[in-house]
């Protein structure tokens, strides 16, 4: 919640807020932030708080919409009457939903031929197998949409937060192993490895240490077109 009232995360969420409703969202957001599961509960068990952890505990245990609302069912019934728990996953999503990071939304072949956007944008058949846009003629549904989820708003949402700030970074800030007298040097992290070295050399790249290197991970250093990956 402290990462929610430092200034630069404001800045970030008002710059994502574009309408006078996301404004009225992020300022629900923040009332949330302050406003206790029930009187007497811990301060910083917030509503806002207690729903996000509620989301991430559906999230890592794989649990259904369905299940998730039994459970915020039943614990809001045995709660404090008052008590200001969700009780389904579409009320904790609008509590939580100024967070959600930006996305864009695209009509796409049924083949998966192209997408409609740029110079196809207009187009109501593939160019490629000729398949139509959408469902039928009279209303205009896609048949397939694919979503695209822009790379930017994610990392700046990691460089707010000071803990993911630091974990970023720690590819430059990490204490590297002294060399090996009789291995010489040893692998111990991909910044490690010629390939990382050879992309932070281009322009010099790596002066920065909040430069991130995509796809760059310990299954995959592949950075050029002529290097294989797995």
């Amino acid at each position: 919640m402290s990462a929610l009232r430092d200034a630069h995360v404001q800045e970030l969420l008002l710059k994502e807020a574009s309408t006078v409703r996301e404004k009225a969202k992020l300022a629900q957001m923040e009332i949330d932030g302050r406003t206790p599961l029930y009187l007497g509960f811990r301060p910083q068990d917030t509503r806002l708080q207690v729903t996000l952890d509620a989301l991430e505990m559906k999230s890592g245990n794989k649990w259904t919409d369905a299940s998730f609302n039994k459970n915020m069912q039943f614990f809001h019934e045995r709660l404090p009457e008052g008590n200001t728990l969700p009780t389904s996953i579409e009320e904790a999503k609008k509590v939580v939903c100024p967070l959600d990071l930006p996305h864009v939304k695209y009509h796409a072949c049924i083949n998966d031929c192209a997408i409609y956007r740029g110079e196809y944008e207009d187009r109501t058949t593939c160019t490629v197998c000729g398949q139509g846009r959408y469902k039928s003629r009279g209303k205009k549904v896609p048949r397939k949409v694919v979503w695209y989820f822009p790379i930017t708003p994610r990392l700046q949402r990691y460089f707010v937060d000071p803990k993911e700030a630091k974990l970023m970074q720690w590819h430059a800030e990490r204490e590297k192993p002294e060399e090996d007298p009789e291995k010489g040097r040893i692998l111990t992290h991909p910044s490690d490895a010629s390939q990382w070295q050879e992309l932070d050399a281009v322009e010099n790249f790596g002066d920065d240490a909040r430069n991130v290197r995509l796809g760059m991970s310990t299954d995959g250093l592949n950075p050029f077109g002529n290097q294989s990956s797995t």
